[in-house]
């Protein structure tokens, strides 16, 4: 109840309830699932539980619609016991040869399709649906190393088809004849094992295509990453989605991928990108980036209320005190011509945000760049970033934001007033900048002098100055 998100308190929770044969084991699965919706061993589990064969049906569906028909796991789980219950008569030979179609079509660019295939073809007694079924099954994705998964290979597979069409009655071809059927299917399979063997050096790397709670190396993620690169460049709409689903079956912990699909589907359907993220929100159900994204996209289709929500969702309660969600929830209202708002949002903010951090600082200068650009008030911003320095005189950005108010100001006082700043931005004395801040702020005010200073000897005293710092750092290395 504290932790829904803690799987080892759920498999101990469940190894104790199916020990104990619990009464309270379906609502423990249930539980269960509604925090992991990817984890298809359970679906089957919760499935095989249920007393009823049409509760049993609809709990595989429930999985099957959780993972968007993507994990072949599931699909093979819930194929063999639709095949079962079918043998006892408990479902009709129609309604399990329309799961095991569906299953097949669900498969098809997935290279442990023969999961599936296998047991439809262990089904079937018909010539007719034999030939359709291992037509279909080599149309197929097949694993390039077939034998290590426990696969026939595809000539095996082929051979296999070619002694049931040699058998089989001329009412079984679609086609004249065996020869003619065989001679298709055989070309169809040689252009799927095309794609396999071009899509094999990326399937290779996938180590594990099913969901489990422990993280994912970087490796894997590197993989998915590349794969997904390739598909989007070389595959078709169809073949990406795919891939996409399989992959977030997989990675459905990681964020990236999530925004990833969505951001993939935006051009196309605007809706179809928010049900993605809503679906990742329902696993993980505080992500900033999948909040923010999803803010964005109903920003663009005209859901300005829709975005607003998000937006006061995750700065209040997800993540608050999250400098990317203040910053993006202050620019909406910009957008949306509600200056009071942003003033409300980055004032209301700073008091969470700890005195002195980097965060702090990077919202006071967008403060002061709002009031200077959007409000015309140069003076409000040069009070913010006053009091910010003073506050917090080793962050960089409130320096670099004070110059460039400085540097558009248009009055005679506005060089001087840029000399001092570098000044007391660079003395160690009093403000003791990182290194790597002084250097990025002395060729800052370089460029400036170069750009803008008003004679000859104001740009040479600063080059002497800058010389005698870099003496100055070379002596402290």
């Amino acid at each position: 109840r504290l932790n829904d998100t803690c799987f080892a308190s759920w498999s101990l929770l469940v190894a104790e309830a199916e020990r104990s044969q619990n009464p309270l084991l379906g609502d423990v699965y249930e539980r269960l699932l509604a925090a992991f919706p990817p984890l298809y061993g359970y679906w089957a589990k919760a499935a095989r539980h249920a007393e009823k064969v049409e509760d049993s049906l609809a709990i595989f569906e429930r999985g099957i619609e959780a993972t968007k028909s993507a994990s072949v796991d599931l699909w093979a789980k819930y194929a063999q016991y639709v095949v079962e219950q079918a043998k006892e008569g408990a479902i009709s030979p129609q309604a399990c040869r329309t799961i095991l179609d569906r299953a097949q079509e669900a498969c098809k660019f997935d290279p442990r399709s023969p999961l599936v295939a296998d047991i439809v073809a262990s089904y079937e007694t018909d010539p007719a649906r034999q030939l359709s079924t291992a037509r279909t099954a080599l149309k197929s994705a097949r694993a390039t190393d077939a034998a290590e998964c426990g696969f026939a290979s595809r000539d095996e597979a082929l051979e296999k088809l070619t002694v049931i069409a040699e058998g089989a009655p001329k009412t079984s071809f679609k086609e004249a004849d065996a020869d003619e059927f065989l001679c298709a299917v055989a070309e169809e399979s040689n252009d799927a094992a095309k794609a396999d063997r071009m899509r094999s050096p990326y399937e290779r790397r996938i180590r594990r295509p099913y969901f489990h709670a422990k993280p994912l190396d970087e490796d894997q993620l590197r993989a998915w990453r590349a794969y997904l690169d390739w598909e989007e460049d070389n595959g078709d709409a169809e073949r990406t989605r795919h891939l996409y689903e399989r992959c977030l079956v997989a990675c459905c912990a990681y964020p990236e991928f999530w925004c990833r699909y969505a951001s993939y589907l935006s051009p196309s359907s605007s809706e179809e990108s928010v049900a993605v993220l809503d679906r990742g929100l329902s696993f993980l159900k505080h992500a900033p980036d999948l909040l923010l994204l999803k803010a964005a996209l109903l920003e663009a289709t005209g859901d300005v209320d829709g975005a607003r929500l998000v937006h006061e969702s995750l700065t209040e309660h997800s993540a608050p005190g999250l400098l990317e969600a203040v910053l993006a929830h202050a620019r909406f209202e910009r957008r949306c011509g509600s200056r009071e708002d942003v003033l409300a949002i980055y004032n209301g903010a700073l008091p969470r945000l700890d005195a002195g951090s980097d965060a702090r600082g990077l919202v006071q200068a967008a403060l002061a760049r709002f009031q200077l650009t959007v409000l015309r008030d140069a003076n409000a911003a040069r009070v913010t970033l006053e009091n910010s320095i003073r506050e917090a005189p080793q962050c960089r950005d409130l320096w670099v934001a004070y110059y460039a108010l400085e540097a558009a100001a248009d009055d005679a006082a506005a060089p001087k007033r840029v000399s001092a700043l570098f000044a007391a931005a660079l003395d160690d004395s009093t403000v003791n900048l990182p290194m790597a801040d002084q250097k990025a702020l002395w060729a800052l005010y370089l460029q400036h002098v170069e750009d803008m200073g008003p004679e000859i000897g104001h740009l040479l005293e600063v080059r002497e100055a800058y010389a005698a710092w870099l003496r100055k750092t070379r002596q402290l290395a």
